[in-house]
């Protein structure tokens, strides 16, 4: 299901909620321009019709995933190190 259905923060809001000193350093790495400008430029609504509207849980949003897998092979790491 391709809605968002709670209230719940998304990855890409948590960092207002950052101290001012990691929001500088966010600011200032790669993270920051790749949340500007790749993570907007994956078309997330091209994938709507690959998920049922009324049945299963939320799906984690596809530009996610495809930012995962681009860090992933950027940095050439495994599925466990991505994760940490």
């Amino acid at each position: 299901m391709l809605k968002r259905k709670s209230n719940q923060l998304s990855l890409l809001e948590l960092h207002y909620y950052l101290p001012e000193k990691l929001q500088k350093k966010l600011h200032s790495s790669w993270a920051h321009v790749f949340r500007g400008d790749i993570i907007p430029a994956i078309p997330e609504k091209e994938f709507k019709n690959l998920y049922s509207e009324d049945e299963g849980r939320p799906c984690i949003p596809v530009a996610i995933l495809i930012g995962l897998s681009i860090i992933k092979e950027f940095f050439n790491c495994t599925d466990s190190a991505l994760i940490e």
